[in-house]
């Protein structure tokens, strides 16, 4: 998962304001709402969606901040609340929507890299500071992502477990090589369980908040939704995720969840996007589109950045103009006309599989073609959270 995005805000939005501010380096106490100093999980059943919401959203960023984002939990052993229909429910999904899906990571990431923190860690690995480095990663992000739909992650010989053993071996690698200054409990850990918590919004938040506006249809969108979360809940799980901060806590509360991903957009990522952002994250985000455009042409950069803010209801930085709009309104055709119809839906999701099989296939020539037109990023930001 942090194949694409390893870190949390170094500055994340406060509470009750729409200031920036420092996580604490000691374990925040709400008494009263679901939080206390030993970061015990209350009863809250008893309190409205919203307020749920924000237990859950403060819980993780003040608490699982502190906590590394591995819990080591063994990946040998399926939770108890695990799902066999819901899980393979999803897998169908991608089989028969993998546009949409495709389509919905791919904004979520691109939000992503507005976070500071999160620009920084991707930009200490050396593997994001140029367009042909993104192609590469996020290639490899697919990859990754695609293996886990179509395979079995709970077999240890299929490649989809070898795929999420490697990625949480990753995790592993980065978060030792970064934290070796740093105390559990007391200082704010990179990737630690609340940078996980926000990947998983990353992955799925906008399938969540806009689902139409990815490309699902309408009928049945709720069954969709449910397994999906039941799976990224999985996933989750499989990387070391605590069940109090995995994001997709339960995929039969469909309205909470919603609201937490409500509630995580307003309260970190809008802000951030739309008051805070850099010019080396917005560099970022568009490196990453004219990543996955180097294997899909007709995707226009300004036109899905434009597509990506209006659907979040944040002002777009760039304007359309001539064929830049056609750009913008082949998008908004194709996810609100195109794939919510099965048979097309069926088409997009062959090409979208072949131009993954051909960018691999050519994936030393694409790199040498993104060189020519390569902006390098240099990290101007801290490591000091």
């Amino acid at each position: 998962m942090y194949e694409s995005s390893l870190k949390s805000p170094e500055n994340s939005i406060d509470d009750s304001s729409d200031e920036t501010q420092s996580r604490p380096n000691d374990t925040y106490r709400m008494n009263g709402n679901g939080i206390t100093s030993g970061g015990s999980v209350d009863d809250l059943s008893s309190v409205s969606r919203e307020r749920r919401a924000e237990i859950r959203f403060n819980r993780a960023k003040h608490i699982g901040s502190l906590e590394p984002g591995d819990c080591g939990s063994s990946p040998l052993i399926k939770p108890e609340w695990y799902n066999e229909e819901l899980f393979k429910a999803a897998q169908k999904l991608a089989r028969e929507r993998f546009c949409s899906l495709f389509f919905g990571h791919l904004c979520g990431l691109c939000m992503l890299v507005h976070i500071p923190a999160i620009l920084n860690t991707l930009m200490s690995t050396n593997n994001s500071k140029t367009v042909a480095d993104a192609f590469t990663r996020y290639l490899g992000t697919l990859t990754h992502v695609k293996a886990w739909y179509e395979g079995d992650i709970w077999n240890i010989s299929d490649p989809a477990y070898k795929s999420i053993l490697a990625v949480r071996r990753m995790h592993e690698r980065v978060a030792s090589k970064m934290n070796t200054s740093k105390v559990r409990g007391q200082d704010v850990l990179f990737i630690s369980q609340y940078d996980m918590f926000l990947t998983q919004f990353g992955f799925i938040g906008m399938l969540i908040l806009h689902p139409k506006e990815c490309g699902l249809p309408d009928n049945g969108n709720e069954n969709h939704l449910k397994c999906l979360i039941h799976f990224w809940r999985c996933i989750g799980y499989m990387l070391g995720i605590e069940d109090r901060f995995n994001m997709c806590h339960d995929e039969a509360d469909i309205d909470g969840i919603r609201c937490l991903c409500a509630t995580i957009m307003d309260r970190e990522f809008r802000p951030l996007i739309s008051k805070y952002s850099s010019e080396e994250s917005r560099v970022m985000s568009r490196s990453i589109v004219e990543a996955i455009k180097a294997f899909i042409p007709p995707l226009s950069v300004t036109g899905f950045t434009k597509y990506l803010y209006k659907m979040n209801t944040i002002e777009s930085p760039v304007k359309v103009t001539g064929i830049q709009k056609a750009g913008y309104h082949s998008i908004n055709l194709t996810m609100k006309h195109i794939l919510p119809q099965a048979r097309l839906s069926f088409i997009f999701d062959r090409l979208l599989r072949r131009a993954i099989r051909r960018a691999h296939k050519k994936q030393e020539i694409i790199k040498q073609r993104l060189t020519s037109k390569e902006v390098v990023i240099e990290s101007n930001l801290t490591t000091d959270v």
